[in-house]
């Protein structure tokens, strides 16, 4: 049902990622200017660095799924499939936030120092462990009851 706390959790996950997508990755400092990168960066006029739109689409990736695992409640087995692919998405989104800053790290000109982004996947990743952990308690309860009758 959409009332159980695993769909709370999951609409926590997905409230922190979508913030997630506007705190900045990292702040890249010059001499002139301090650029705070965010996953809907894209560009900029002098700096020819790769945007944020790799943790972005990851980002989407994930609110997706969790979206979609909140309106599966009658399969709890698909519910727990997702979350478990929305663990792999998140292990992505840290890997790619992470070479995103090795890119920007490694150019002389700038001083590259970690944003707030950097921990929503962790906090996202907590919340899908409560929900998964919820489901799993639910599905071993209802298990539990066919083995009564």
């Amino acid at each position: 049902m959409l009332q159980r706390i695993q769909t709370v959790f999951l609409f926590i996950s997905i409230i922190v990622a979508i913030v997630g997508t506007f705190l900045p990755i990292f702040y890249a400092t010059t001499p002139d200017k301090v650029y705070g990168v965010t996953a809907w960066d894209f560009s900029y006029e002098s700096i020819s660095h790769i945007g944020g739109w790799p943790v972005l689409i990851l980002f989407i990736l994930f609110i997706v799924m969790n979206g979609t695992t909140i309106f599966q409640f009658k399969n709890r087995t698909s519910q727990m499939m997702r979350i478990k692919a929305s663990y792999l998405v998140l292990a992505l989104t840290i890997v790619a936030q992470g070479v995103l800053w090795y890119f920007w790290k490694n150019d002389p000109q700038l001083d590259v120092i970690p944003g707030w982004s950097f921990i929503i996947p962790a906090m996202a990743f907590v919340f899908n462990v409560l929900a998964y952990r919820s489901i799993k308690k639910d599905d071993d309860l209802v298990k539990s009851v066919d083995r009564l009758r």
